[in-house]
């Protein structure tokens, strides 16, 4: 659960936030109704502005990427906690007077979510356990709290079209990415074969499942299938721990070895894996990839991937 940095500013700016809503007119009480709606999120009914103009994100992952995707700039937001950065991709989609609010999971600062002056907050979860989070941040602005599960991205795009006014937006997000789906399939054939994702960590050695990963949802819509010998996992679990005795178990038609920043560095982990002498006998076609910019995400990875499937 995300460890919101509390200060004296923030239990006063809730009472002048609480003061100046009792000592509004009934015109400005009108006004605000009719320009605002009510929307049904994982916590339950909100009313927001129908068309916010200063959106705060307090997620670094898949919400964010998909509010950018949209068009929509926001004022603050947190950076990844593991990395500190966006692929370019994303940061480039930034806006570069974006304030810096914290991080994705920890250490949110809420007199600087404050200072942005927000008209939306959007926070992530996927059960009850970020309520306590999400009762502190909504006394600030209107709060809508978005699930954030691997494989339901379309669905999250959706949604956010949709608490964002930009329901035409989304739609054409998604077609868009079907037609090419639909492109690179035919382009691959019948039969495109089988492939291995790696995630490479600091001292760890991972496969992702063919269920319930976000990084496999593009490759399994192509036609790409996992080897028979991998466990295909599930949306409760997608990762599965090899050692480097069981290379073989990564062997593929292509095999896409996706790593962490530190681990890919001179004499880190992925030196050691690609040094294994069994690493050396696998016969698929090797591909590498930084884990920030494909293992988890949205329709901006989920394009990304397209780009390296059809090449």
């Amino acid at each position: 659960m995300p460890n919101v940095v509390y200060k004296s500013a923030f239990a006063a700016s809730l009472v002048c936030v609480a003061v100046l809503t009792g000592c509004s007119s009934p015109q400005e009480d009108e006004t605000s109704s009719a320009d605002t709606r009510t929307v049904t999120h994982l916590y339950g009914t909100t009313d927001i502005p129908v068309d916010p103009q200063r959106v705060v994100v307090l997620d670094a992952g898949n919400v964010l990427e998909s509010v950018l995707a949209l068009g929509v700039e926001p004022v603050a937001t947190v950076v990844p906690k593991t990395t500190g950065t966006w692929p370019d991709f994303i940061a480039e989609k930034l806006p570069e007077n974006a304030a810096s609010v914290g991080d994705s999971e920890a250490n949110v600062d809420v007199e600087k979510v404050i200072g942005a002056n927000p008209d939306l907050i959007i926070v992530t979860s996927e059960d009850e356990s970020q309520r306590e989070f999400y009762d502190n941040v909504s006394g600030i602005a209107p709060t809508v709290a978005v699930g954030d599960v691997a494989k339901e991205w379309k669905n999250t795009l959706r949604l956010l079209g949709d608490h964002l006014g930009k329901q035409d937006e989304a739609a054409t997000l998604l077609s868009d990415y079907e037609a090419r789906v639909d492109a690179v399939r035919q382009e691959l054939g019948p039969d495109p074969g089988t492939a291995s994702f790696i995630r490479v960590r600091a001292d760890k050695l991972n496969y992702m499942g063919y269920e319930g990963s976000f990084i496999w949802t593009t490759p399994k819509a192509v036609g790409l299938r996992s080897p028979e010998y991998q466990d295909v996992g599930t949306a409760e679990d997608s990762f599965f721990e090899v050692s480097l005795e069981q290379t073989n178990l990564l062997d593929a038609d292509r095999i896409f070895v996706v790593t962490d920043g530190a681990a890919a560095e001179p004499g880190q982990f992925l030196d050691t894996v690609t040094s294994n002498p069994l690493f050396g006998l696998l016969q698929g076609r090797i591909e590498y990839l930084p884990s920030n910019a494909y293992l988890f995400g949205s329709i901006m990875k989920a394009n990304k991937m397209l780009d390296v499937l059809e090449s």
